[in-house]
């Protein structure tokens, strides 16, 4: 029960994160502030393991590595971006969605930290 009540309030994080970014998407500042407040508050709350660190680098990297690719191709571009095509606040929301799917696939599958 204690891992769905976490799985539950972790989404909630997420979703309101969607939201935030829906909203504040023209203040990269705030944004960047905002994001690495939550994802940092929630990485202590629920990830702290040193692999899941590493799982939330990995993700910060290249989650936008392959964005800005994307971005330089002209597959897609950001309304306000400020350093090669992206917003500062996408690695850390990047980092957190990898840490979030993988909690959420070990919860499925049962998998014990």
């Amino acid at each position: 029960m204690k891992t769905e009540i976490n799985i539950l309030y972790e989404t909630i994080v997420v979703i309101s994160c969607v939201f935030l970014i829906a909203f504040l998407w023209s203040d990269n500042a705030l944004l960047f502030g905002i994001s690495l407040l939550v994802c940092s508050i929630a990485l202590y709350i629920w990830h702290r393991e040193k692999s899941e660190l590493l799982l939330f680098i990995m993700g910060a990297i290249f989650g936008p590595v392959v964005e800005v690719i994307c971005i330089y191709h002209g597959t897609w571009s950001y309304s306000n971006p400020s350093f090669l095509g992206i917003p500062p606040w996408l690695p850390i929301v990047w980092g957190y969605v990898v840490v979030y799917l993988k909690g959420i696939h070990d919860s499925i599958l049962g998998v014990k930290k």
